[in-house]
């Protein structure tokens, strides 16, 4: 049995897509003159297009008769102050999908929150040739139920607005260290344990999820709620990530743990799984060491880290990228300039020189030139080729960064085609020591002292990260006030990588569930027919496992969690389900030819356009001829001969 993702799913996930890009402030454009055309010379064709109001921002949405080679749309709203482009980013057309085929029918949509009842709206199609066409002019009309238009109302689609601007943003910090401390992380990186992971997962516990790196606390109350025994002897807690024990600190009565998680980052998934069970001994603990008295009279006033932005707003399924993801940015075009605004704190002016590193995916098959405006400093262009990834580094004066909001400004300037999309940003800079969010992570230099600033509160505590699994918590420091917050100051000793966190920094886990003991590696398991199924649906699996039984087919139902769990440390991965079906088929005491998977599966398996983790029972993404689409049967292929060793 095929699950097929069909045309229609993507062209309503396309539609979707718009989500992120919705009711961005507009900004002015040249004062342009109402069109009264409905089609330009570009091969597409408006079929309807209405602009509606419930006196709280307007919903606009339009339907193409014909689009061919569409790359996309620009919103406009005409006012008494005159003509504003009301989507920042360009709305991607048919071209993502489907490429230069021509599709009839699809629809769009688009909330303008700046607008209101008799706003006068226009919509204008940018074809991959460069020619452009507009829909015919509307004005709003007011409607008392616009959910009843829409689908939702005017408080649902503003806070889609608020979250757009920070969904499909991924930040990470990376730390600039010095060649022997960064040898001295290194050698005392963890390696997976695959022996011990088994022997975790058969072991009754809580499995905990986590997406982004830092500290984090989980309480009694949750880790009862997720089935663990939190009566039992506190001493023996254990928590292991891919097999290794991590240490961790255990609260009063046993009310909470606190432990150092680090999220993953792969096309399919970004939450890592750690496991609590009870184990036969002692639990791991996070150790303290008593610091140094302060001493000494140089101090580093900051250090060398690089942020990384990646935005992921747009999917693209006509590039042929391998197994590397297909979501971007906006849309980098000749028609108007694309605007990237991110945020640097604590940035270090006294620091002459920073870098900055471009990176773009190009769409059309032309050359591409995109010019680089950064915080209204230009930088050299962006060059590439075709649909490469292609991308730029410079070496900037400080001074071009700002602290707090700044903001890239991309434009195409080469042929008039010219279409790439963003993909990310990142900015090396001397960073001061000043907390975010009350949390920071950091190093010191060899022997120089060091303030860690920005906390609201006392209740700051400094943990020596630079042995994996093992963080040390430093004792015997003073926390003080210093002017509105409170600082740290460290004293001079040997170069560490360190994380400061104050009790508000701690973050909460993404998901806190039970671990079943699973045994898909027993060899005496037996089935002709394996039925993975996503939890949701177990009941339903095994109802379908019964009926197959009573006609003498042996059946196993696999939770898909246990697969996971079990070949690939419990983190989300369609090679993971490839992997057992394998060892199914040439350990089993009885080996499958059948598999049934029961629950849907999504390109968008992280979720970046807001409409949920809903890839349940993934399928793998691979390359045909024309565009990359889901296949079934890539998980029983084991010889990589294109041909299913099983029937899906």
């Amino acid at each position: 049995m095929k699950r097929i993702i069909s045309l229609s799913l993507i062209t309503a996930f396309l539609c979707a897509s718009s989500t992120p890009l919705i009711a961005q402030r507009g900004r002015k454009t040249a004062e342009t003159k109402v069109p009264r055309i409905e089609t330009g010379e570009t091969g597409n064709r408006f079929g309807s297009v209405k602009a509606s109001s419930d006196g709280n921002g307007v919903l606009v949405e339009w339907q193409m008769s014909v689009e061919t080679n569409n790359i996309g749309f620009r919103v406009y709203r005409m006012d008494g102050s005159g003509t504003v482009e009301a989507n920042q980013d360009l709305i991607l057309g048919s071209t993502a999908t489907v490429g230069a085929r021509s599709v009839s029918g699809e629809k769009y949509s688009f909330y303008d929150q700046d607008g209101s009842a008799g706003s006068i709206y226009y919509v204008q199609n940018i074809a991959m040739d460069g020619n452009i066409g507009f829909s015919r002019s509307i004005a709003a009309e007011y409607v008392t139920d616009l959910a009843a238009v829409g689908g939702e109302t005017s408080d649902e689609l503003s806070q889609q607005r608020t979250e757009s601007k920070q969904r499909g943003i991924l930040t990470s910090n990376e730390l600039q260290l010095s060649k022997a401390l960064s040898q001295e992380v290194l050698d005392n990186a963890a390696t997976a344990d695959p022996g011990t992971h088994a022997w975790v997962v058969s072991q009754p516990g809580a499995r905990i999820g986590v997406r982004r790196e830092g500290f984090y606390r989980v309480t009694k109350p949750e880790l009862q709620a997720a089935g663990f025994n939190v009566n039992g002897d506190s001493s023996l807690w254990q928590l292991y990530r891919e097999g290794v024990e991590q240490a961790i600190l255990i609260g009063p009565n046993a009310d909470y743990i606190d432990f150092y998680g680090v999220g993953v980052d792969t096309p399919e998934n970004d939450m890592a799984m750690y496991y609590l069970v009870s184990g036969p001994s002692s639990g791991k603990r996070i150790a303290t060491r008593v610091a140094r008295v302060p001493s000494g009279t140089v101090t580093s006033p900051s250090y060398a880290q690089s942020v990384v932005q990646k935005q992921r707003t747009n999917y693209l399924n006509q590039v042929l990228n391998g197994d590397a993801e297909n979501y971007w940015g906006a849309a980098v075009f000749t028609s108007g300039n694309t605007t990237f605004n991110f945020t640097l704190t604590g940035v270090d002016f006294a620091s002459a020189q920073s870098t900055v590193e471009l990176k773009f995916q190009g769409y059309s098959f032309d050359p591409h030139v995109v010019q680089i405006t950064l915080n209204g400093e230009s930088l050299a262009n962006v060059t590439g080729n075709s649909r490469s990834a292609f991308s730029n580094q410079y070496t900037v004066p400080t001074s071009f960064l700002r602290e707090g909001a700044n903001s890239l400004v991309m434009r195409a300037v080469g042929v008039s085609s010219d279409l790439s999309l963003f993909d990310s940003i990142s900015v090396g800079y001397r960073r001061k020591q000043l907390a975010s969010q009350n949390r920071i992570k950091f190093y010191t230099d060899n022997y120089r002292l060091a303030k860690i600033e920005g906390f609201t509160s006392q209740n700051v505590r400094v943990f020596d990260m630079t042995t994996e699994g093992s963080p040390v918590l430093y004792s015997n420091l003073t926390v003080f006030q210093d002017g509105a917050t409170y600082s740290v100051r460290m004293p001079a000793d040997k170069g560490r990588q360190m994380v400061a966190v104050e009790d508000t920094g701690l973050q909460t886990a993404a998901s806190i569930t039970p671990n079943d003991p699973s045994n898909l590696k027993v060899n005496t398991n037996a089935a002709r027919l394996i039925i993975i199924a996503h939890k949701n649906w177990i009941t339903q699996a095994q109802n379908w496992a019964n009926y197959r039984i009573g006609q003498g087919i042996s059946v196993k139902v696999v939770d898909v969690s246990e697969i996971y769990d079990e070949f690939n440390y419990g983190d989300l991965s369609s090679l993971s389900i490839r992997d057992f079906l394998q060892y199914a088929k040439t350990n089993w005491q009885t080996t499958p030819n059948y598999v049934l998977l029961l629950g849907d599966a999504s390109y968008d398996s992280r979720n970046y356009q807001g409409l949920g983790y809903n890839n349940f029972v993934p399928t793998h993404i691979v390359n045909t001829v024309f565009t990359e689409t889901g296949s079934d049967d890539f998980l029983a292929d084991f010889n990589g001969d294109v041909l299913a060793e099983l029937a899906v």
